[in-house]
């Protein structure tokens, strides 16, 4: 479970979670139950810690609430429980208010949407391809909803120090974008994959489906195709076969 709400992050092993929970006779359920956080962390960082690896960069690090959590329900601290605890707790710059009332953070939006918008039209090309094709006003309007949502997150939470909050949501708005492309990107290989197993089904014992006569069906349609001309391979109907059997 990777916690929304964190100061910062750090590599999350060396760690000694295995070995505070055996002391105590704990199940790795026992603990995940006690820190309020699923089995399967507690099993990840563990396996970390005794060498494993990570099948996802991100899954590397862990965010100082949820080690926290961890720390608690052992009754140690942190720092002794995560070797990098320590170093990034030092590195870590408290969150600042940007705004100290809602008249302030209002007017920050209003000022806020000229910039946003031409971010969203600099990245307009992130939701207008072959994946996915969004209006123009539609590009915007999401980029005005993660501009309000950003603002209230930073006139509740605060924002990094030092940082200045129209290039702060700037920066949110074109990782928004990104994610939407991510997303649709994702979606459109989901699609390919059913329109090819709609012409080429997973084979099932109780059909008549035949895996093996269709490879060999799918061999023959390729040697027959390379002795077909330039010319006849360019007319829309055989070029239409030879797109359905994947030529």
């Amino acid at each position: 479970m990777r916690s929304t709400k964190f100061n910062f992050r750090f590599q999350s092993y060396p760690n000694t979670i295995e070995e505070e929970r055996r002391k105590r006779g704990w199940t790795q359920g026992t603990l995940a139950e006690r820190a309020g956080i699923s089995r399967t962390t507690i099993g990840k960082l563990e396996i970390w810690a005794a060498g494993g690896v990570p099948y996802r960069e991100d899954m590397k690090t862990i965010s100082d609430t949820t080690a926290q959590l961890i720390a608690d329900a052992l009754g140690v601290n942190a720092e002794e429980l995560f070797e990098h605890y320590g170093a990034a707790a030092a590195k870590y710059k408290p969150r600042v208010k940007p705004f100290s009332t809602k008249a302030e953070r209002d007017a920050a939006i209003i000022a806020a949407l000229e910039p946003v918008k031409y971010t969203a039209l600099k990245m307009s090309g992130a939701l207008r391809n072959k994946n996915v094709w969004y209006e123009m006003e539609d590009i915007i309007a999401e980029a005005y909803n993660e501009l309000v949502i950003v603002a209230e997150e930073a006139f509740t939470r605060g924002i990094s120090a030092g940082a200045s909050f129209e290039p702060y949501v700037c920066g949110a708005v074109k990782k928004r974008l990104l994610r939407l492309n991510r997303y649709h990107g994702q979606q459109c290989r989901k699609a390919e994959l059913v329109s090819y197993e709609a012409y080429f089904p997973l084979h099932d014992p109780a059909s008549s489906f035949n895996l093996e006569e269709r490879v060999c069906l799918r061999e023959e349609c390729r040697e027959a195709a390379k002795t077909l001309s330039p010319e006849r391979r360019r007319d829309p109907y055989i070029a239409g076969l030879l797109e359905v059997v994947g030529i």
